[in-house]
């Protein structure tokens, strides 16, 4: 045993890892999927330097929007192809391009009915929208499962 151990020191500011080259952007896919972190919807049955691959998009697809390589992952999906921005990632998106004045997402019940919404207003033009969504509607997208677990 080692009398000479340092001791830890807390506190510090952690910075994420952010690619500049993508040689930088490759090897950082090439970890995600060696860890088994690479989300299986963006990889699907790929493997190896195929599975890098679509892992390095997602990443770069998150760069162009100011998004950090790990939470990139977490914010994107492929629908017929393409990286799509979802969930999260989408509010994270608009609430750092610094022009909402508020965001709110949630559900209630009307008339028996669970409605979801996102609310929102932009603070540079005032402009508010209100979407919404009942549970109808997500069962229909087989985004609603009513079975117990």
């Amino acid at each position: 045993m080692n009398a000479h151990v340092p001791a830890l020191a807390g506190g510090g500011h952690v910075m994420a890892i952010v690619p500049q080259t993508f040689e930088e952007t490759f090897r950082i896919a090439r970890a995600v999927v060696a860890a088994g972190l690479a989300p299986s919807a963006l990889i699907g049955k790929k493997t190896g330097d195929d599975a890098a691959s679509a892992v390095a998009v997602c990443i770069m697809s998150g760069a162009e929007l100011g998004l950090k390589p790990m939470v990139s992952l977490r914010s994107f999906t492929v629908i017929n192809g393409k990286p799509a921005l979802y969930g999260d990632g989408l509010i994270n998106v608009v609430r750092q391009s610094g022009k909402v004045a508020f965001l709110k997402t949630g559900h209630e019940m009307r008339d028996g009915q669970m409605i979801g919404f996102c609310h929102a207003k932009r603070s540079d033009t005032n402009e508010e929208s209100r979407v919404e969504f009942s549970q109808a509607e997500a069962t229909r997208a087989g985004l609603w499962d009513d079975r117990k677990t």
